[in-house]
């Protein structure tokens, strides 16, 4: 019976002793069968008998290195269940341990074992050279910086990552977006021809475009033989790539009858910290460039 006692407390010992994997050969950033994170207990995390070993917790875990091109989790388990609460059931239970499990004794204390060598399920067969790390966050404002940081996802399976966990930039992240001439050309009645840089305010990541009438008359609104008035009728229009949804427009301008010609008018932006793109505001809309361009002439 010692004996048993023994051999059974060196598996115990040996499944429950975690392991970090050995590094991968040079050059290799996909470990054999992908890369596992850590594992999750669903729900509150309580076991429902107080000992014995004999209730079981669910646990899952989600496959780190799919992110990865062609590095999928072929082998293992994204779910399993564990025993809970594996100490011995004292006197006057019916037994001390439920079935499998057998009474041990582990550093002088009385417990349930041995536990499965499931519990312990690599999370990759080696380390990757530089580690996973997770996408970078949004980039936030911090003592007059732009920053953003990432996390090392398999430091939690003992693969450490080599590189800064963080970035950061004195000047707003989001760039000058690119010209849509030449994109855009379905826009009716309007020619997209020249584009205008944005003003941007590095502070606050927002931006304004200087827009500008092109009448010839003294409003904004041309009058028709019938009476009738057509808006914007040869007003600087501002033309939109969008991200999701293609190209588009805005006259800016309002149009009010009295106006006078060559009025300016700001169109404002604001920077989309994670994915570095500029919004219209008045749209809410990502968009990838722009341009201006000017209705052509309306004949009566």
């Amino acid at each position: 019976m010692k004996l048993h006692l023994i051999i059974l407390s060196a598996l115990l010992l040996e499944s429950s002793t975690a392991q970090s994997p050995p590094a991968c050969a040079a050059g290799v950033t996909c470990p054999p069968g992908g890369m596992w994170g850590e594992w999750t207990t669903v729900g509150d995390g309580k076991c429902e008998s107080s000992c014995g070993g004999c209730d079981q917790l669910f646990q899952t875990r989600d496959c780190m290195s799919s992110q990865l091109t062609g590095c999928p989790c072929s082998t293992g388990n994204s779910s399993r269940y564990i025993p809970c609460n594996m100490k011995t059931c004292p006197y006057p239970a019916q037994r001390a341990c439920c079935t499998p499990y057998v009474p041990m004794v582990i550093s002088g204390t009385q417990v349930c074992g041995p536990t499965p060598r499931t519990v312990r399920e690599p999370g990759a067969s080696c380390c990757p050279v530089g580690g996973l790390w997770s996408d970078y966050s949004g980039y936030q404002s911090q003592n007059g910086q732009w920053v953003r940081t990432r996390r090392c996802l398999s430091a939690t399976i003992g693969c450490p990552c080599t590189g800064n966990p963080s970035e950061s930039t004195s000047t707003c992240p989001c760039s000058e977006p690119a010209s849509a001439v030449g994109q855009c050309t379905n826009i009716p009645n309007a020619d997209a021809s020249y584009k205008r840089g944005l003003v941007i305010d590095h502070a606050t990541c927002t931006a304004k475009l200087e827009m500008v009438g092109h009448n010839d008359g003294p409003t904004y609104c041309s009058s028709l033989r019938s009476g009738m008035y057509i808006e914007y009728a040869r007003v600087s229009l501002l033309v939109l790539n969008q991200v999701d949804g293609g190209c588009t427009t805005d006259h800016v301008f309002e149009c009010t009858e009295g106006v006078k010609a060559n009025r300016w008018q700001d169109a404002s932006f604001t920077c989309d910290t994670t994915s570095k793109n500029w919004i219209y505001d008045y749209t809410g809309k990502q968009i990838t460039s722009y341009a201006q361009a000017v209705y052509k002439t309306l004949i009566p």
